[in-house]
């Protein structure tokens, strides 16, 4: 082998090396825990949908969820329209930052 063949079989090996720290790891990891969320997803689980709407969970029937997102209102929604879980104390700090905006 040639220097230059040695220099391009390095370069081969860096991009794909490149190409699986930057861009598969990462989307490894994304679907792992998206798919642990929509495991441990349960009733009364405080929720947000990929749509922008806020519910908490009343039922999960398969792949159907079904979200109370007012007083007597409830809507179905597929189990991957899930986008995140909400968490108590960051319900909280969202609602403060939103406050501070408007007041500003």
């Amino acid at each position: 082998m040639t220097s230059s063949q040695i220099l391009l079989l390095f370069y081969v090996v860096a991009f794909i090396a490149i190409y699986y720290f930057l861009i598969v790891r990462p989307q490894q990891r994304r679907a792992n825990e998206r798919r642990m969320l929509i495991e441990s997803l349960r009733v009364n689980d405080e929720v947000l949908t990929i749509g922008g709407l806020y519910g908490k969970v009343k039922d999960i029937r398969e792949d159907i969820v079904t979200l109370q997102v007012a007083e007597n209102v409830r809507v179905k929604v597929d189990i991957g329209a899930i986008s995140e879980r909400l968490v108590k104390e960051k319900a909280r700090t969202s609602q403060k930052g939103r406050n501070n905006q408007s007041k500003g």
